[in-house]
């Protein structure tokens, strides 16, 4: 955990380790604002406290030494990212009140501090997959204290505060924004356990797994599959012994299928009695798993926008549209909502690039270590087919960035001597 503190033991700063902390505090945030709120209230200033303790320490490492830490490319994201609301709000004015929205408005969803464009920033910062899944891993270390307070307290309430349809809070058995944060974290703990085998990574991934079971919805159970497939794949590819792997599979899958009813039950009972209500599971022994929870009239909505409008409609630009259907307004899936605010051909282009590329990282030579760092923030991503909105999450703008090191530098980085010394 040393590498949190940004001084090494001769008394110098460490550019490195101020940007791996600025990094690590990123990605745990919501614990951070936590601690500051619990001082401060759960207002403006314990945001604004995190985001100093965040960002001071980026900020600094890029002007000290902006030829390492200042990429063009960031600058030329947000710049674009601007741009484009400004233009579509002066071409659609009728946008304004949907961006200027408390909630889901462009100052909360997009471009607070603790939003998903950033960690495009930080990782081009580190800009190499060894410090970024280390990182990560500390993060989610310091995150169980935020899953565990929040666990406490829906123990001791009785039930999760969700969002309805119409903007009104409700009182749920579940929480779909707490699932799909513990997601990160299982995927990056699991390919870790799955490939070293290390005791720790093992018990933070089953430790994950068991909350987003008891807490979560059933979205990202069905991510930690598409996780579990992938990352077979990649090895199968890889793996000298594929036989072995074929048939190890092929057992586990058969087992699972024929006391497929049992094990569930099982688990369900064990969670039952903790106190928790398996969303997923309870689904699954129903046979409801597939119901969709309203998403194919706000799927059904959104493709009638993209044939009344094929070129699109700007930046956020189902929200005037969807915000009838669900307060959130936008369509839940990624490529409805690229098609809507891009237009089917450039938003065509853009989703047909990162799929191509997305499977050039996963499926491609790895010898600097992309796969470790990509698989499971790419596993989190495909979240957004359906759920959430991209202009928020963390992962998406992740893999850009991810994709954007690995293709322009990320591979030359490595091996670097990072100290203030060879800096200056």
């Amino acid at each position: 955990m040393n590498i949190i503190i940004p001084i090494k033991k001769d008394g110098k700063i460490s550019l490195e380790k101020m940007a791996e902390f600025a990094f690590i505090c990123y990605f745990s945030f919501p614990l951070i604002r936590s601690a500051f709120a619990s001082i401060f209230g759960s207002g403006t200033i314990s945001v604004m406290m995190a985001s100093l303790v965040t960002y001071i320490p980026a900020f600094l490492v890029c002007i000290i030494h902006p030829n390492k830490y200042l990429k063009k490319d960031v600058i030329v994201l947000f710049v674009c990212v601007c741009s484009f609301f400004l233009i579509t709000y002066g071409i659609h004015p009728e946008y304004g009140s949907y961006y200027a929205r408390d909630e889901y408005g462009i100052f909360d969803h997009v471009f607070a501090p603790y939003r998903g464009i950033y960690a495009y920033f930080f990782m081009r910062l580190l800009n190499e997959p060894k410090k970024i899944v280390r990182c990560l891993k500390i993060s989610g270390w310091m995150m169980f204290i935020s899953f565990g307070y929040r666990i406490v307290q829906f123990l001791r309430r009785g039930y999760w505060y969700g969002i309805q349809g119409n903007n009104t809070r409700a009182e749920m058995s579940y929480s779909v924004s707490f699932g799909y944060e513990v997601l990160l974290f299982a995927l990056v703990f699991m390919y870790s356990a799955l490939k070293y085998k290390r005791k720790k990574d093992i018990a933070a991934t089953i430790i994950c797994l068991c909350m987003i079971l008891a807490c979560g919805s059933r979205g990202p159970i069905l991510f930690v599959g598409a996780f579990i497939i992938l990352y077979t794949l990649v090895e199968l590819k890889n793996a000298k012994h594929k036989m072995r792997i074929i048939c190890g599979t092929i057992i586990i899958f058969g087992v699972c299928s024929v006391y497929n009813n049992q094990i569930l039950l099982t688990i369900a009972e064990i969670i039952t009695k903790l106190g928790f209500s398996s969303r997923f599971l309870t689904k699954l022994l129903e046979g409801s798993i597939s119901t969709d929870s309203g998403r194919f009239r706000i799927w059904k909505a959104a493709l009638q926008m993209i044939r009344d409008k094929p070129l699109g409609y700007g930046a956020m630009g189902a929200r005037h549209v969807i915000s009838s259907y669900i307060y959130v307004g936008y369509p839940h899936s990624i490529i409805l909502e690229f098609l809507i605010d891009y237009g089917i051909f450039i938003g065509g282009v853009f989703l047909i690039l990162l799929a191509v590329n997305s499977m050039k990282i996963v499926f491609g030579k790895d010898d600097f270590g992309w796969n470790e760092a990509f698989l499971p923030i790419f596993c989190t991503s495909l979240s957004l087919l359906m759920s959430l909105t991209y202009w928020s999450v963390p992962t998406f703008w992740s893999c850009l960035g991810m994709g954007v090191s690995r293709a322009i530098g990320g591979k030359r980085s490595i091996g670097m001597n990072t100290d203030i010394e060879s800096e200056e």
